[in-house]
């Protein structure tokens, strides 16, 4: 049993969601109840908050948020709260837009704080599974004015994919992070190079004024790592990587198993 945790962290995809992409009952009433109990519960997510904004309500969730793998956190409910934004730098975006289309690419996509959405052309089914265009302002990418992005989203052929990733990491190393996406889309996404959700994390405990070791994280990806390692309990799922079951301090059930709320109920008594 776990006396001194005062946060709850959870990363969505393949940690609180579930192959269907769901929330199951039996995981929101343990989370729900946890909040009723005073812990604070805290999504991390690489997700544009667009796309986890569901899933924070059906928690009925009234905290902090980190979304774009830590590059944006803020407050959903409360504006007044501020927020933690650190984006692409003008130049570093421009370069890795003329970079991908000197390769010659199927579609970059520019996303600037959840609003403003540039691309080099509409792509249906990406749009729809990826972007939620009706919660956003969508502009061709010959338009755009090389502002900060908070991050670029490139959708490369396969046969140019390795090609494209290992040339921007080399060109453009140590200024960015380079997030991989697997099959079917395997899409390459960057970001800026000191952006984790450990980062947006840190800066949510300090709000708080809860340290890290009164912190619970719960992951299953390469971009966990940070989350895991900053926690005092750091908790992998059964089917995260393996760097990562190595690196966390308990391996809980899988996300089909209900692993996160098998793991909260067990160490906190829920």
């Amino acid at each position: 049993m776990l006396s001194n945790i005062k946060l709850i962290a959870i990363d969505l995809d393949g940690t609180l969601l579930n192959s269907q992409d769901r929330i199951t009952a039996h995981t929101r009433d343990v989370l729900r109840k946890a909040i009723k109990q005073g812990y604070v519960v805290v999504i991390g997510t690489g997700r544009p908050y667009r796309r986890s904004k569901r899933y924070y309500e059906q928690l009925n969730l009234e905290t902090p948020l980190i979304n774009y793998h830590g590059a944006l956190v803020h407050h959903p409910r409360n504006p007044t709260w501020g927020n933690f934004h650190s984006p692409l730098g003008s130049s570093i975006t421009q370069g890795i837009i003329e970079k991908a289309q000197s390769f010659g690419v199927r579609n970059i996509f520019v996303d600037v704080r959840d609003s403003d959405l540039y691309l080099q052309s509409y792509h249906k089914e990406l749009m729809r599974r990826f972007f939620n265009p009706r919660h956003l302002n969508i502009c061709l990418l010959r338009d755009f004015s090389y502002s900060p992005a908070t991050s670029v989203l490139i959708y490369p052929f396969r046969h140019n994919y390795q090609a494209l990733k290992e040339h921007l990491y080399h060109r453009f190393y140590g200024e960015i992070r380079i997030i991989q996406w697997g099959p079917p889309w395997n899409l390459v996404e960057i970001v800026t190079h000191d952006v984790n959700k450990a980062l947006g994390l840190s800066y949510i405990c300090k709000q708080y004024d809860i340290h890290s070791e009164n912190v619970i994280s719960f992951g299953n990806a390469e971009n966990d790592m940070e989350f895991i390692d900053f926690a005092g309990v750091g908790v992998a799922m059964e089917n995260a990587i393996p760097q990562l079951k190595e690196k966390a301090s308990f391996v809980t059930a899988s996300n089909d198993n209900d692993g996160v709320a098998q793991f909260l109920e067990q160490q906190l008594l829920l």
